[in-house]
C-alpha cells in the first residue's frame, strides 16, 4: 500500500529543521517534544520516497532532493499565508508581517518614513526592513525571503522581478569644504582621473549609474581608479567631508552636511555642458508570487503620488 500524503505540517516541522540545522533546536522553537518532530521527518521521507537529510558532525544537512523539498515547502507555507491574509483582507488588513527590503539610500532615507505612515492605525500590522546593497535586496526578493524591495538600480534582463519607478533621487559630485574644488562653481569631467576618487562597493546601484553615465559622456570605469571602495554610503559621505578625496553621492544624503557647510558640490562639466547623473528608485517584487493583501496595501502606500512627489529630491545644489 502505497504511503499516506504528507499534510502540510509536515513540511512546515521539515522547513524549520532545516532552517535551525537541529531537530532539537526546531522542537523548541515549534513547542513540540523532539520524538514528535522526529517523527514527523521520518513520515514525510517515508511518503516522498526520498532521504532529505544527512546528519554531519551533530548537524542537519539537507540532501539534493531535500533542498528541491524546502523550496517547495517554503511556497506553500507562504501561500498558506497569504490564503489567511486574504481572509483578514475581507475584514480588513488589520493584522499580520512584511518583509520589506532596501538598498542603502532607500533603505535609509525613504522607508523608514513610508513604514511609519503605513503603520498608522495598523496595530497588529508588523514589518520589517533589511538593508543592503542593490544586488542583496534584489536576489532576497527573487529568492523568495523579501517580500518587495526598493532600489537605486533596475533588475538585469530577463529577472522574474517587476520593477515599477518610485521616487528620483540624484547623484552630486561632492567634496569636502577643504578640498581645492570646493570653491569652483564647476569641475570638467577630464579632471577626475587627477582626483582622489572614492567609490561604493561593487553591487552598489549608485556605483553602477555614475559608471554608466561617466561612460556615456566620455569617461570609461578604467579611466577612473579608485581611491578606496568603501561599504557604504555613510562610510563614503564621511571620507569626503574629512577631506579624503571626492565622489558621487544621493542628494538625499548629503542634504544636512551641504546646509551646514561640509560638502560642496560644484557642477560637473562635459563637453556638452552639465552632467546630470539622475535615477529612479524602482519598486520589485516578483511576478511569480501571488502578492499578499498586506503587500499590495504597502505598495499602493509607496505608489501613492503625494509620496512619491515628496520624496522626489529637490534639484537645489546649496
Amino acid at each position: 500500500m502505497a504511503a499516506s500524503a504528507p499534510d502540510l505540517h509536515h513540511f512546515e516541522v521539515f522547513a524549520r529543521v532545516l532552517e535551525e540545522k537541529s531537530v532539537s533546536k526546531a522542537a523548541r522553537a515549534l513547542g513540540l517534544a523532539q520524538p514528535t518532530v522526529s517523527g514527523h521527518l521520518a513520515s514525510l521521507e517515508k511518503a516522498l520516497g526520498v532521504q532529505l537529510f544527512n546528519r554531519v558532525q551533530g548537524e542537519i544537512l539537507p540532501t539534493k532532493e531535500g533542498r528541491l523539498v524546502y523550496r517547495y515547502a517554503r511556497d506553500l507555507l507562504r501561500l498558506r499565508g497569504e490564503a489567511l491574509g486574504a481572509v483578514e483582507a475581507m475584514r480588513g488588513i488589520s493584522a499580520g508581517l512584511l518583509e520589506a527590503g532596501g538598498s542603502n539610500i532607500p533603505g535609509a532615507y525613504l522607508l523608514p518614513g513610508a513604514i511609519r505612515s503605513f503603520l498608522e492605525g495598523r496595530p497588529g500590522v508588523r514589518v520589517t526592513l533589511r538593508v543592503g546593497d542593490s544586488k542583496e535586496i534584489l536576489d532576497a526578493v527573487a529568492g523568495g525571503d523579501l517580500d518587495l524591495g526598493v532600489v537605486g538600480s533596475r533588475p538585469p534582463k530577463g529577472s522574474p522581478l517587476l520593477a515599477r519607478p518610485l521616487a528620483g533621487d540624484r547623484l552630486l559630485l561632492a567634496v569636502g569644504k577643504g578640498h581645492p574644488w570646493a570653491g569652483r562653481e564647476k569641475v570638467s569631467l577630464s579632471e577626475l582621473p587627477e582626483g582622489s576618487y572614492l567609490v561604493r562597493e561593487r553591487g552598489s546601484g549608485s556605483r553602477e549609474k555614475v559608471e554608466e553615465v561617466l561612460a556615456e559622456a566620455g569617461l570609461p570605469p578604467e579611466r577612473l581608479v579608485p581611491l578606496a571602495e568603501l561599504g557604504s554610503n555613510e562610510a563614503v559621505k564621511q571620507a569626503v567631508v574629512t577631506g579624503l578625496g571626492f565622489s558621487f553621492l544621493s542628494s538625499l544624503s548629503i542634504a544636512h552636511e551641504m546646509e551646514c557647510g561640509l560638502l560642496r558640490c560644484p557642477v560637473l562639466e562635459g563637453s556638452g555642458g552639465p552632467i546630470v547623473l539622475e535615477r529612479p528608485f524602482v519598486l520589485v517584487t516578483d511576478r511569480r508570487r501571488a502578492s499578499s493583501p498586506l503587500r499590495r496595501e504597502f505598495e499602493k502606500h509607496l505608489l501613492a503620488p503625494s509620496r512619491a512627489e515628496g520624496l522626489s529630491p529637490s534639484p537645489s545644489r546649496a
